[in-house]
């Protein structure tokens, strides 16, 4: 599901709306925020998988944000908890049905052996019989009313009264006491979940309430399953870069050295992650070739040699654009997550690097989610007329005074 992302600056008058799971653009002039948008998302979906309301607010605080909203819910309730209202009404129906405890028991027991007879079988179809003894057996496996809420207890009623002794046609049957009695006991049961309904339940306020928090947990659970990357080549951190590898390597040989000294076999999926990191140093390669003469070796030890025309060179040699490219897609290519977030992929590059890198992006994420934040035309437009799914979004920079 597409998830509507609605950001409201303190500074200025711009707000914006980005579908999340889908392309987008950001574009406008420097200053307006584009940055911050990029940051935000980033910092939503980290903080959505420990549910931090208090974290979140410090980094809108920090980022200028005056709000933000998910799919027309905001931020502060969607970090929260259960609101309080699902909270006290949950509290109040346990205290008045622990009362009822024993009640409950006794004729859960008794319809149980009910719906065992002859009788029931001849008299109820086997759809009724089936939804009735689900929901006893339900009672008989949970811990009543802990386990129960005011919306189930009425769906569980309605499904024991399924199969009723009241229901029979021939009144000869209600001779039996197991009979007369499982018929005084549902017509009380009925009436205690009716006194609570009437006189406490705030059913309708309380369905409409569990049905946002729903939502909620739902926006909160999809959010919390992706994942996203910030590549600023402004902030280029190659030793960052560097040492995930070295520690993804480190970590192939450590599964490959208990594999061993287990006698375990040699894992397979260590093999396909090692090809798969081999594979991704040709993809570079390939990629990068287009835009410079580089080629890149990655050793056993983790650790990345440039070559350019056939000579080594550090990563500190290269020219500024030179760099940007190359972190812009060793990010791209090497890290691995749902939603790519790049701050303005044009600096210090020339125009003939930025007529091109759009389409070179989208080679290379292929299926992932993109967002851009630019203020070069040529990146504007390669992004609008490379795909009509592609999303733009206008960022103005209007100070709000």
């Amino acid at each position: 599901m597409v998830q509507e992302l609605f950001i409201d600056f303190r500074d200025t008058n711009s707000t914006v709306n980005i579908p999340l799971g889908e392309n987008v653009v950001l574009f406008g002039e420097n200053g307006a925020g584009k940055t911050r948008v990029l940051r935000t998302i980033h910092s939503i979906i980290e903080l959505s998988k420990a549910s931090s309301s208090a974290k979140l607010s410090n980094i809108l605080k920090d980022l200028n944000i005056e709000n933000f909203k998910l799919n027309g819910v905001k931020y502060d309730e969607l970090f929260k908890g259960k609101t309080r209202l699902v909270s006290r009404e949950n509290d109040r129906f346990r205290e008045y049905f622990q009362e009822y405890k024993e009640l409950f028991k006794m004729y859960v027991e008794m319809k149980m052996d009910f719906i065992s007879t002859g009788l029931v079988i001849d008299n109820f179809s086997n759809a009724d019989i089936r939804r009735c003894r689900e929901a006893l057996d339900y009672f008989v496996r949970s811990d009543f009313p802990n386990d129960f809420s005011p919306n189930l207890i009425r769906r569980w009623a309605y499904d024991t009264s399924r199969v009723s002794v009241s229901l029979l046609k021939d009144d000869s049957i209600h001779s039996s006491r197991i009979e007369r009695d499982l018929y005084e006991y549902e017509r009380i049961i009925e009436q205690v979940i009716n006194n609570y309904v009437h006189n406490f339940g705030a059913i309708n306020a309380l369905a409409k309430t569990q049905r946002l928090d729903n939502k909620k947990s739902k926006l909160k659970k999809e959010l919390a399953s992706k994942s996203s990357i910030v590549i600023s080549t402004g902030e280029k951190d190659f030793e960052l870069f560097f040492t995930e590898i070295r520690k993804r390597v480190l970590d192939f040989k450590t599964s490959l050295f208990n594999s061993l000294w287990e006698q375990s076999g040699t894992p397979s999926k260590v093999i396909d992650e090692i090809n798969l990191l081999k594979r991704k140093v040709i993809r570079f390669n390939d990629v990068i070739s287009r835009y410079f003469n580089l080629v890149i070796e990655l050793d056993r030890s983790g650790e990345f040699t440039f070559y350019k025309s056939g000579s080594e060179l550090e990563i500190s040699k290269f020219s500024s654009g030179e760099r940007n490219i190359i972190f812009l897609f060793f990010n791209l290519i090497f890290i691995d997550v749902d939603i790519y977030l790049i701050d303005e992929p044009e600096i210090s590059l020339s125009l003939s690097f930025q007529k091109r890198i759009v389409g070179d992006i989208f080679d290379v994420v292929k299926g992932k989610s993109v967002i851009i934040a630019t203020h070069a035309p040529y990146i504007y437009k390669d992004f609008k007329s490379y795909s009509t799914n592609n999303k733009v979004v206008k960022i103005e920079n209007n100070v709000r005074y």
